[in-house]
C-alpha cells in the first residue's frame, strides 16, 4: 500500500457493503478519511466501525441517494468533520430481476432512482467541494 491518499477526504456511497465497502477499505488504507453512506445506519455504523477497528479514520452515515437533502446532509457531514472533499465514489446501486413485462413501475423508479439519480445527486453537492480543493477542473 502506498500513501497516494494522504491527507485526502473520500465519500463513498453504497459503503456499507460489497464495492463500496471495499472501496472505503482501500481509500482509508491508502491515507484517505472517509465518509461513507448507506440507506441502512445500522450497516453504515457497522461498516465504519469494523474499518476503525483496523485503525483507519472513516465515519458511517445513513443516506438515501435518491434524496437531494440526504446527500447534501452526506457532504456537508464530510466538510465539518475533515475540512472537504477530495474523493467521491458513487458505489450505490441495486439490482432487480424481471422483464418489461412483470416489472412493475415502481420497481422500474428505485432501480432508476439509486442507480442513475444517486449519482446525480451525490455529484451535484460534492463537485462544488471538490472544486474548493482543486480536485476536480472546468473543461471551459
Amino acid at each position: 500500500m502506498t500513501d497516494e491518499f494522504r491527507g485526502k477526504v473520500a465519500v463513498v456511497t453504497g459503503g456499507g457493503a460489497g464495492i463500496g465497502l471495499a472501496a472505503a477499505g482501500r481509500l482509508a488504507r491508502e491515507g484517505a478519511s472517509v465518509v461513507i453512506c448507506s440507506d441502512h445506519e445500522d450497516q453504515a455504523r457497522q461498516a465504519a466501525g469494523n474499518l476503525r477497528e483496523e485503525g483507519l479514520e472513516v465515519r458511517g452515515r445513513r443516506g438515501d441517494v435518491t434524496s437531494s437533502a440526504d446527500m447534501r446532509g452526506l457532504v456537508d457531514f464530510a466538510v465539518e468533520t475533515y475540512g472537504g472533499v477530495d474523493v467521491l465514489v458513487n458505489s450505490a446501486g441495486v439490482q432487480r430481476y424481471g422483464t418489461v413485462t412483470d416489472t412493475e413501475e415502481d420497481v422500474w423508479d428505485e432501480v432508476l432512482g439509486v442507480n442513475l439519480k444517486g449519482i446525480y445527486l451525490a455529484s451535484r453537492h460534492a463537485i462544488p467541494e471538490m472544486r474548493e480543493q482543486g480536485e476536480v477542473r472546468s473543461s471551459t
